[in-house]
């Protein structure tokens, strides 16, 4: 009877401990999720960057079309990069030659 009752307590704690390794899996995956979802969210931007200022940068495309990036936050990898460098950016919102930049850039980094 003492065997039985000692099975039964190791059962309850290890069960426990499952729980805890399940909870603390899963927070680590919507963590993961969420750093994912905001790299693939975006769209990409190709070519190359000039006028880096403290709020905003232009990238010109291939097919000579620039496009002006204004941001709050400056973006990850841009202090990796410098005028004249092909780029790829990774943003939210949408692009246009006329109006401003509504969006949100997320990273910068060298093609």
């Amino acid at each position: 009877m003492g065997a039985s009752m000692m099975a039964c307590g190791a059962k309850g704690g290890s069960s426990a401990a499952e729980k805890n390794t399940t909870v603390a899996a899963s927070e680590t995956a919507k963590e993961t999720e969420k750093a994912d979802e905001k790299k693939t969210d975006g769209e990409e931007l190709k070519g190359k960057i000039s006028e880096i200022k403290d709020f905003m940068f232009t990238v010109t495309t291939e097919d000579g079309k620039s496009y002006a990036l204004s941001f709050d936050k400056k973006p990850e990898g841009l202090s990796e990069v410098k005028d004249g460098d092909e780029v790829v950016v990774h943003y939210t919102g949408e692009l246009s030659e006329a109006d401003a930049f509504t969006g949100e850039v997320l990273s910068v980094e060298k093609a």
